[in-house]
């Protein structure tokens, strides 16, 4: 990357931000390497990486299919105490996924932290139903309750469609009964009149 090489001639960049916006660059060209060489050149700056430097690192590394080093990005983060978001989570999931690691993504859904996007949680329960992993698609429905993400008609469609494939209504009612508890009886209605 003919700018990195300037901007490295000129000296250390001011701010992490400067850093960030380069990095997105280099990930955006799908240029891992130098990527990794302004984290480098950050961090021999006395500049502490932040939510937003492993972030896109890490989006980086599982886009391109490198699970392992958006794995180790993502611990790094941990063990220099940034604290992880739905980003970080959303990216790993999506890259396990994508390598049909379905204990992975569950597993990472246990941890206290782990609360990604609505839009995470579909693929993982699309990623089940389509395993036929239908105890675990009810619960990954039922974590969303629990951390609090409010599912989308994405995650209903996906939800019915891919419990009502292989099995009775058992399970689409289990759905349909979490919906009144939680006091969304228009969508429990919808799904009715959608079955």
């Amino acid at each position: 990357m003919m700018l990195l090489s300037k901007v490295t001639n000129v000296g250390p960049l001011p701010m992490v931000a400067s850093y960030n916006i380069l990095m997105y660059g280099c990930i955006e060209q799908m240029d891992l390497n130098n990527a990794i060489r302004l984290l480098s050149l950050m961090k021999e700056n006395g500049l502490k990486p932040d939510q937003r430097t492993y972030g896109v690192l890490i989006y980086g590394f599982c886009k391109a299919g490198d699970l392992d080093g958006g794995l180790a990005l993502f611990g790094e983060m941990v063990e220099q105490k940034v604290m992880p978001n739905e980003y970080h989570y959303t990216s790993l999931i999506d890259a396990h996924i994508k390598q049909d690691e379905v204990e992975a993504v569950l597993f990472l859904l246990r941890e206290e932290g782990c609360r990604p996007e609505a839009e995470a949680y579909n693929s993982i329960i699309d990623c089940c139903c389509k395993r036929n992993r239908l105890r675990e698609t009810i619960q990954v429905f039922m974590t969303m309750g629990e951390k609090e993400v409010a599912p989308n008609e994405d995650t209903y469609k996906t939800l019915v469609d891919g419990l009502c494939q292989d099995v009775g209504l058992n399970h689409v009612k289990v759905v349909i009964c979490c919906l009144y508890k939680r006091g969304e009886t228009s969508k429990g209605i919808e799904l009715l009149e959608y079955l």
